[in-house]
């Protein structure tokens, strides 16, 4: 449902999130992360949030360059380097994820979308939709679930000194004692809950956008008289390509 006595003022654009519930509770989870970088919150805010993501971006560039380090000192071990290459590729893509959510955050990109939304047609096709948008939501909820009990599973396994797969036994060595590779680990987890917060707003937004459209579509055939109808719909051809018949 729409927010009563939502405002929309084009100088608060952190209050299009709240046009609907639903959209909300995920870009609420950004704030509940610590990535404030809308321009009209406190500047305080937005400081503790830009020292927040640059020490978990730090730590995860140094360990990104010392993984890849140890990849070239040491001896070639097919599994081993397998398992750092890997291990390196999710670091950087959640590293980079949670640098274009900060930076949709500040251009406020994810709540023009929503505003225009339901401009148009007050989001009606989004309602229409509702439980399919609602899945993504309780997707987003068992995926964020799911990766801090991986992560605290894999820190106890640092603290108990458990060997986990094929992992480098130098990689824990990073700060000069195991048990400090604790710190690595939270920066990770940081960052990999923000990369899941950017791909879940991106789905919830493809999805709401198409089920926009398609309401549109229906609402312009249905002004049409139903004997011409079918001619304004697509055709597939027997090679898979789209036949307009106007």
């Amino acid at each position: 449902q729409i927010t009563e006595n939502h405002s929309l003022d084009p100088s608060d654009p952190e209050e299009d999130y709240k046009i609907d519930k639903l959209f909300y509770r995920i870009f609420h989870f950004c704030l509940i992360l610590g990535v404030n970088f809308y321009r009209d919150r406190n500047i305080k805010l937005r400081c503790v949030s830009l020292v927040i993501v640059a020490v978990a971006c730090s730590i995860n560039v140094y360990f990104i360059g010392y993984v890849a380090l140890l990849c070239i000192s040491q001896p070639f071990e097919a599994k081993r380097v397998a398992t750092s290459v890997s291990v390196c590729t999710w670091v950087l893509q959640a590293t980079l994820s949670t640098i274009f959510i900060s930076y949709w955050q500040w251009t406020s990109q994810p709540c023009k979308v929503v505003k225009l939304l339901y401009e148009a047609n007050k989001g009606i096709g989004i309602h229409h939709n509702r439980k399919s948008l609602q899945t993504i939501v309780n997707t987003f909820y068992v995926v964020v679930a799911t990766s801090v009990c991986y992560y605290v599973g894999i820190v106890l396994a640092t603290l108990f000194d458990y060997q986990v797969g094929y992992l480098d036994r130098q990689i824990p060595m990073i700060f000069g004692h195991r048990h400090l590779f604790i710190i690595v680990q939270l920066a990770i987890l940081y960052c990999i809950m923000c990369w899941g917060v950017a791909l879940f707003i991106f789905s919830l937004l493809v999805h709401a956008t198409h089920y926009e459209f398609v309401y549109f579509n229906d609402q312009v055939l249905s002004l049409l008289p139903r004997d011409k109808q079918s001619i304004m719909e697509p055709n597939c051809t027997s090679d898979h390509s789209v036949d307009q018949r106007l």
